[in-house]
Formats: C-alpha cells, sequence, structure tokens
C-alpha cells in the first residue's frame, strides 16, 4: 500500500514538474497567444463574442489590449456614459471591425461615434466579429434589427470575406437562387462548450501559455474541411493573399444584395467599405493597379448601385509608414482605427443628416 501510494505521489510530482518546465519553457521561449475564451454559442448567430465579458487578449510580439463586451456581445467602452442618441450606426464586419489588438477607446468605432458626438449624436454599435464574412454580417442584421433599430448601417469588407462567403455557414442558396437560413455550420461542438464552461478554464487560457499551444493543436485538429482558402499569393512586394474567383465573386454579389435589399425594406440606410490589407496600400503608394480583391469588390458595389468606399486611399495617402498603420499580424494600429474614423466620418453623417431628412417627410 505504501508502495502504490508512494508511485502515486511520485508520479504526480513528476507530472507537475513537467507540466511547470513546459510551462517556463513556452514562456522564454514560444510564448503563446493568452485570452480568455473568445465566443460563446448563440441559437441565431453561431459563434458570438462571449457576452459581459471583460479581459485582456496577448499575441506575445505583437500586441496586447484590454477588450470590454456587452451584454449581447458587442465591443463595448464601459468608460463612455450611456447617452441618448439621436441616431444609431450599426457597425458590421470582421475583427477589423471589431478591433483585434486595440483597446476599446481605440476601434474606429468609437473613435467616430466622439467624432460625431460633437454636434450629431449618435450611437455606434460596432458588431464586428473576428473571423466572419458578409453572410454573418447578412445574418445579424435579420435577427437583430428589429432591437438595434439602426438608420445607417456601416458593412467593412476585407478581402477573404471572399472566401468566408462561399461557406454557406448561415445560409443555403436554393434551386432558384435564393438564400435560405440555416442553423449555423459553425456552432461550437458539446464537448467543447462544456470544457469552456469549467470553473476557471477562461483563467487557464488567460495565464497558460501550455494549455493554449494545446488548445492551438486541437483546433488545427479539428479544423473545418470547408476552411476558407486563397486562390493565390502575390508574387513581390509585402504578402498578400488573394481570394477572390468567380464563384465566390458571385456568392458575395448574392449577400451584398440581400443586404442591401434588407437595409431598404426596413428603412436603414447602407454604406459598404473596402478594408485594405497591408498589400493594398503598398500597391497604392507604388502607384500599380489594385489588388484583385479590390477591383472585384468596387465592381460589384458599382454594379448593385451601393453607395461604397475604399479605405485604401485613407491609409496609403497618409504620411505613416505602413509598419505604423499594421500590427505584425496584419490588423490595423490604433492609428489606422484614427485614420479610418476620419474617413468614415464625412460619408458617415451625410447619410444620417439624409436619412433623417427622409423620415421627416410626410
Amino acid at each position: 500500500m505504501r508502495a502504490r501510494l508512494g508511485n502515486a505521489l511520485a508520479l504526480g510530482f513528476g507530472s507537475l514538474l513537467a507540466v511547470g518546465l513546459g510551462e517556463v519553457g513556452l514562456r522564454l521561449f514560444a510564448p503563446q497567444p493568452t485570452g480568455p475564451v473568445w465566443f460563446t454559442y448563440d441559437p441565431e448567430l453561431g459563434d458570438l463574442p462571449t457576452p459581459g465579458e471583460h479581459g485582456e487578449r496577448t499575441l506575445p510580439g505583437v500586441y496586447r489590449f484590454t477588450f470590454t463586451n456587452d451584454a449581447q456581445g458587442l465591443r463595448a467602452d464601459p468608460a463612455v456614459a450611456p447617452a441618448v442618441p439621436r441616431h444609431t450606426v450599426l457597425v458590421l464586419g470582421d475583427s477589423f471591425t471589431y478591433g483585434l489588438g486595440v483597446n476599446d477607446d481605440q476601434t474606429f468605432c468609437h473613435v467616430l461615434q466622439e467624432a460625431l458626438a460633437r454636434d450629431l449624436p449618435a450611437r455606434v454599435v460596432n458588431a464586428g466579429s473576428p473571423g466572419k464574412g458578409t453572410d454573418y454580417a447578412l445574418r445579424f442584421f435579420l435577427a437583430r434589427q428589429a432591437t438595434l433599430r439602426p438608420d445607417l448601417v456601416l458593412l467593412g469588407f476585407f478581402k477573404n470575406d471572399f472566401g468566408d462567403n462561399a461557406r454557406d455557414t448561415y445560409f443555403s442558396l436554393t434551386p432558384a437562387g435564393r438564400l435560405e437560413p440555416r442553423p449555423p455550420r459553425d456552432a461550437r461542438s458539446r464537448r467543447r462548450l462544456l470544457l469552456e464552461r469549467l470553473p476557471g478554464f477562461s483563467w487557464l487560457l488567460s495565464s497558460s501559455h501550455l494549455v493554449n499551444l494545446l488548445r492551438l493543436a486541437a483546433v488545427r485538429l479539428t479544423a473545418d474541411s470547408r476552411t476558407a482558402q486563397p486562390t493565390r499569393r502575390s508574387e513581390d512586394g509585402p504578402m498578400g493573399l488573394v481570394w477572390v474567383d468567380d464563384s465566390r465573386r458571385e456568392r458575395t454579389r448574392l449577400y451584398l444584395r440581400e443586404l442591401r435589399d434588407a437595409t431598404t425594406a426596413r428603412a436603414s440606410s447602407l454604406l459598404v467599405f473596402y478594408v485594405p490589407d497591408l498589400r493594398d496600400c503598398w500597391l497604392a503608394r507604388q502607384g500599380r493597379p489594385m489588388s484583385p480583391d479590390e477591383s472585384a469588390f468596387r465592381e460589384i458595389a458599382a454594379d448593385l448601385g451601393l453607395t461604397s468606399l475604399s479605405l485604401t486611399s485613407a491609409l496609403a495617402g497618409s504620411s505613416e509608414p505602413l509598419e505604423g498603420l499594421y500590427f505584425g499580424d496584419g490588423h490595423w494600429t490604433p492609428r489606422a482605427h484614427a485614420l479610418v474614423a476620419r474617413a468614415l466620418e464625412g460619408m458617415t453623417r451625410s447619410l444620417l443628416v439624409l436619412q433623417r431628412g427622409s423620415n421627416q417627410q410626410p
């Protein structure tokens, strides 16, 4: 009995020692991204930024930022006192809209709201969700428009949305070419949901590099085979990925058309804007033709008669070096968010004034 107990104690001590050495080794030589549980499951929206969560997320050597999600899973700044706005601006998009890498008060949504507040009080709702495409934006608007009642919808379009839109995560395409809502395909498994709800698990993700290494390995092993992939890479200059092809172009056109029709039916204005990556800005500064993805986005927006804006010139035309606008993982720095807010302010202001005028007509 004593021998068994001794063996058990030795095994336990050895395991703890191995875990401790592994944790220390990773922190010193291969630090991992850390942060609390990222998403939760919503029956209508699938993976949703965890509601009511406040924490810190770190990508070693790239950024460390604090974030706050409100009770609906929308990014918010708890330091801003609630007020009764005259207008509601709903901003849809992916991690660029959410503000991955920057603090709550540095996102372009926050900066835009502050700029508008000087003479046109508006609530700017940041509904950005990392890793999502235009299909999620459409699904979110249909699910939440009755509650949020936006006067204006802004949609940020990043080039990998072409790939995301081809996964049919939230809609099925009928034989008649119409979109039909379906149960979200990105719903988290029951096993994963149970794990994420364990007491202390979120703390472990925020603190342990070893746990995050194991989590990332598990994610890779269970990755969805439908995960979007680029069609090709750039040949020179900063690395860039090309995402558009004929099939993805047409699926994206369908989602944008449906979003246009849905906002029109609910008396909301719509502005879509192109989110450039570092290579898009580099091409513009070199005076070279725009990327195939940006060109395709502009053509679709023009064909659908959408009010649209490309942010490439706003960022490429600044005096900032490109490394001052983009983090090492490709997301915008606080300086880029400030430039984006300035670029969006004028058109946002004009559309809100027009919307108010149309609503006052008999």
